[in-house]
């Protein structure tokens, strides 16, 4: 699935050079960040430095940081099941949804400051890594809840045969004890073999 969302961004990649003045400039000097292909079969990028765009067909969307997106590096973009593109930035956690986005902050359980992964499992539960704390928003629920697990800044998190597993210069590559496709408690349980053939960091090219 990854490898087709590379190659259908890749064929695209001519229509989003296309598609106006900010968007060429950041793709030309390679501040292209984070991709990703939603549900609806949009593609999404986002930018080192800073807003994200959107391609629907041959129509290309510029949403400028801290005009509802915050400010900062787009670290991740990812859908979750609900159909909603979520973005971890420097300046925080926003997803969008109803042709808008939505910041999220302590209203909704998000301290302030950059949140560096954002990830949506395989039961819809969304998690998201910020600088000290792994939080979690159970499928249908309004609300994210810290978990018990300690990380560094710049964690990152990925799902691998049911499994959900988290990674940090500080603590290293741990799988989360208890979460199997979102069942039961969680903690880290350290020292596992890193897992390699799946595992990614952010990248600074376009593809």
């Amino acid at each position: 699935m990854a490898g087709n969302r590379q190659r259908h961004l890749h064929l695209r990649r001519d229509r989003l050079l296309a598609g106006g003045p900010t968007a060429r400039r950041a793709l030309a000097v390679g501040q292209c960040h984070r991709a990703a292909a939603a549900r609806s079969g949009e593609v999404w990028v986002g930018y080192f430095s800073g807003g994200a765009s959107r391609l629907r067909g041959d129509r290309l969307d510029h949403f400028r940081p801290g005009e509802q997106l915050p400010d900062g590096a787009v670290y991740r973009l990812t859908g979750d099941a609900a159909g909603h593109v979520w973005a971890a930035t420097t300046g925080g956690l926003a997803y969008w949804q109803g042709d808008r986005w939505h910041p999220q902050g302590l209203d909704d359980g998000v301290p302030e400051g950059p949140a560096f992964w954002v990830h949506a499992d395989a039961r819809g539960d969304v998690w998201v890594a910020t600088a000290s704390q792994l939080l979690r928003r159970r499928h249908g629920q309004p609300r994210f809840e810290p978990l018990p697990v300690a990380i560094g800044r710049e964690a990152v998190l990925a799902e691998s045969d049911g499994m959900l597993w988290v990674s940090d210069a500080l603590y290293g590559t741990r799988r989360l004890r208890g979460w199997r496709n979102g069942a039961g408690r969680t903690g880290a349980r350290p020292n596992v073999p890193r897992p390699s053939a799946w595992w990614w960091r952010p990248t600074g090219g376009c593809g």
